[in-house]
């Protein structure tokens, strides 16, 4: 399967809105301590993420913008930080504060004020009272799903009311919004949020949301973007080209030169020219180069729900096995 042919699957399996409309792309992120954690980035990354889209004129949005409909056309980013990670105070005050940007918190109280690892009551509403959004996550995390509603109501009930009812009464506001633990829900889950009062709630499948969020024809199953360190790139330029085509941008840069998608495709099949000892160095080369291509920019591209990867990435995987094989062949055929 040719790449254009995923993209174009994966855009209408997503229910991508029109154009006419009105979309907001939502990332998620999770810490800024530079830990050696895929979900982790430092002080510096975040802003070079934010400057990323500030220089290419996208708007940084609020939830009440997004919800009322305050934006236009489809250059609209909205901020998410699962968790309650303390380096999240920093990032506000050194990143978020500068661009102008409101993002939203996810937050389960369970640990709030009492790991070392977890913001502060105080600084929890210290950042609220500065704009921050807060989203109720779960009260210890858990996977809201029917599962757990059948077999412990009562934590059930802990993870979508008690978490709401605590963050209401600690930081004096009214909670709107509930990011999932792990993206996990069931049916019963949504149906518990509306009943709870909540306006949406936020999955972690890519997509793309409309605003005003009431016109979202699953507002209790809002998209968005998982920022990691070995996707952030390639999860970018997906953004850029769903939402600003005409920028042509190319972000996958390889020794040697810039190399996309279309020319990794383009070169599976690329001949071999001459069984000169210089032709054969650079078959191997290009190979390598394939390689490293797909393992920095989409090995690990899948959208990570319910335990499983999406095909996508199953099939980015697969290329990379093919490459390695293929090398294998040429290495013991020419390099004896």
């Amino acid at each position: 399967m040719i790449l254009s042919s995923l993209l174009l699957a994966a855009s209408i399996a997503l229910g991508a809105p029109s154009v006419e409309k009105n979309g907001v792309t939502i990332l998620c992120y999770h810490a800024f301590n530079n830990k050696n954690s895929p979900y982790s980035f430092s002080i510096e990354d975040l802003d070079k993420h934010m400057a990323y889209f500030a220089e290419r004129g996208y708007n940084f949005i609020s939830w009440s913008d997004l919800k009322d409909g305050k934006t236009f056309g489809r250059k609209n980013i909205f901020v998410t930080v699962d968790d309650g990670n303390k380096s999240v105070y920093e990032a506000y005050f050194t990143v978020f504060k500068k661009y102008g940007i409101k993002p939203m918190l996810g937050i389960y109280p369970a640990i709030i004020g009492k790991m070392h690892y977890a913001l502060t009551w105080k600084q929890l509403k210290e950042l609220s009272d500065a704009g921050c959004d807060i989203a109720a996550h779960g009260y210890n995390h858990l996977y809201v799903n029917q599962k757990l509603y059948d077999s412990n109501r009562k934590a059930f009930n802990n993870e979508t009311a008690l978490s709401k009812k605590i963050l209401e009464e600690k930081l004096g506001l009214k909670i709107e919004a509930f990011i999932y633990p792990f993206g996990v829900r069931s049916q019963v889950t949504i149906e518990t949020l509306k009943a709870l009062g909540y306006a949406g709630a936020f999955t972690i499948v890519n997509g793309e949301t409309l605003s005003p969020l009431k016109i979202n024809h699953a507002r209790f199953e809002l998209p968005r973007y998982m920022i990691t360190q070995p996707t952030w790139k390639s999860t970018f330029a997906a953004i850029l080209r769903k939402t600003n085509p005409k920028d042509k941008t190319r972000i996958a840069s390889v020794e040697g030169g810039l190399f996309t998608p279309g020319m990794l495709y383009a070169a599976e099949k690329k001949p071999h020219t001459s069984d000169s000892e210089e032709s054969k160095k650079s078959d191997l080369s290009f190979l390598d180069k394939q390689m490293k291509f797909v393992r920095e920019n989409f090995m690990t591209m899948g959208v990570a729900t319910y335990g499983y990867y999406s095909m996508w990435n199953k099939t980015m995987n697969s290329k990379f096995l093919r490459l390695d094989k293929k090398k294998d062949a040429f290495l013991k055929e020419n390099m004896r």
